[in-house]
Parts: structure tokens; sequence; C-alpha cells
């Protein structure tokens, strides 16, 4: 009898250690299981937020070629603008020692001076420059559009398109003006064909003037407006590598928290359940000596 016993609280014993162990296995798997989901959870937030951050960096980069295309370009066109009215005025210079040779007879003809060569064909010239220039600067508005970020760079490119405008239409203007006066020609010999040419002149300088609104178009916006819009671009992109790391940051530190919090819910119920299992045990001895 007492060998039966001996053998039956053995196996009790051994039941209740393999249940002990069972109920640990299953309570570490549960823990495993909605840490992993945990973890999870707060890595997809965090990571929603760090791939947001991440496409505007992206889409900042992509901004960046618009304002070193135009930072680059700018000052290019200013010089050859420059150059243009540095020419012209050698150009001058040269004509008046033309005029000052002696087989010119006169100041209005010469065999090796042309109005022609001077004025007509340069008339042609500038007007090529200018509808280049126009090209420039249309595409630099609708960069500057593409790059804009307040209120107050839409207004200010409202602004310069208004000029822009202005600029177009005293340039259509003087085309006019320049074609209805080669359809009326009637030139009879070489002096009068002088004089006909020499009245380019001031399509030239009606052109020459709108070359100079041109040029301070991509000397005051064009050259302040994209050096602030890479200024702007680069602090932001400053701003979000420092909100990503921020969040991969926080990321390590929630998930470690989330570990901290649910090892304790963890520790907690192994305690409590220890502790019912112990006075269950407390609770069959006595009713055994009984």
């Amino acid at each position: 009898m007492n060998k039966f016993f001996l053998i039956r609280f053995s196996f009790l014993n051994i039941q209740s250690l393999v249940n002990k162990k069972v109920n640990l296995i299953i309570n570490l798997s549960i823990f495993v299981i909605i840490f992993a989901l945990s973890a999870s959870l707060i890595s997809i937030m965090f990571e929603n937020r760090i791939e947001t951050l991440e496409s505007k960096v992206t889409k900042n980069e992509i901004n960046q070629l618009l304002y070193t295309k135009w930072l680059n370009r700018s000052p290019k066109i200013i010089v050859e603008i420059n150059n243009i009215d540095q020419n012209r005025k050698t150009l001058k210079l040269f004509t008046e020692v033309v005029k000052l040779l002696p087989d010119d007879d006169d100041d209005e003809t010469s065999s090796l001076y042309s109005a022609r060569d001077e004025l007509f064909e340069y008339s042609y010239y500038i007007n090529e420059i200018v509808i280049n220039n126009f090209k420039n600067i249309d595409l630099a508005l609708t960069d500057a559009i593409l790059l804009s970020s307040s209120d107050v760079d839409i207004k200010n490119i409202e602004q310069e398109k208004k000029k822009f405008r202005k600029l177009i239409n005293q340039f259509d203007q003087n085309r006019y003006e320049r074609i209805k006066f080669v359809d009326n020609r009637n030139t009879q010999n070489w002096k009068e064909s002088q004089l006909y040419y020499k009245e380019f002149e001031k399509y030239i300088q009606k052109n020459m003037q709108i070359i100079n609104e041109q040029k301070l178009f991509f000397l005051n916006f064009v050259s302040k407006y994209f050096s602030s819009k890479r200024q702007y671009y680069t602090n932001k992109n400053l701003e979000h590598l420092n909100e990503i790391s921020d969040f991969a940051k926080l990321e390590t530190r929630f998930i470690f928290f989330a570990f901290l919090i649910q090892f304790f819910i963890f520790t907690i119920l192994q305690i409590f359940e220890v502790t019912i299992e112990r006075e269950r045990k407390n609770e069959k001895n006595k009713k055994t000596i009984i």
C-alpha cells in the first residue's frame, strides 16, 4: 500500500513538474509572439513616417537639379549679354576708323564701309539674341513655379511674368515696325540704300534696351530666387535627415520599452501563477493530512 502511494505521489510530482514546464513554455511563447507583434507594429508606424521623410528628401534632391541648372546658366547668360554690349561698342569704334580711311568720300557713302554690314545684318543677330533670352526666361519662370514653396514666391513670380509679357509686347511692336519699314523700302541708288540701312539703328537700340531688361531679370530675379531656393531646400533636407535619425532612435527605444513592459507583465504573471500553485499544493497537503 505504501509502495503504491509512493508511486502515485511520484507520478503526481512528475506530472506537476511537466505541467509547470509546459505552462512556462506556453507563457514564454505567448510573450515572444506578443513582443514580435508589438515590435512589428512599432516598426511599421515609424517606418511609414521615415519613408515619407525619405520621399521628401528625394524630391528635394530632384529640385536640386533645377536650381543648380539656373545658378550655373544665369551667370553665363549675363556674361553673354555683357559681351554683346561690349562687342557693339567695339564695332562702332571700328566703324568710325573705317570711315576715316582715304577712299571715304563722305560720311554717308564708302567703298569700305557698308551700313548693311554694320546695322542691317546686326539687327537680325540682336533679334535672335532677344528671342533666345525670352525662351530662357520662360523656362526659368516655369522652374521657379515648380520650386515655389510659399504665397510670396508665387506673388513674386507673377510680378516677373507681368514684366516678361511687357517685354514681349515691346519686342513684338519693334519687330512689327521693322517689318513694316522693310516692306516699304524704296531706294534707287547706293547712297539711298545706305541711308535706308542706317535706319535700323533705332531697331537695334530698342532691342538692346530689351536685352538689358532681360539681363536685369537674370541678375535680380533668377540669381537671387534660385539661390534662396537652394538654401531653403538644403535646410529642409537637413531637417528631414535629422527627423529620420530621431525616428530611428525612437523606434529602437519604443521596441526596448515594449520589451521591458511585456517582460514585467510576464514576470508578474509567472509569480502570480507560482503563488496560486503553492496555495493549491498547501490545500492538497492539508486535505491529505486530514
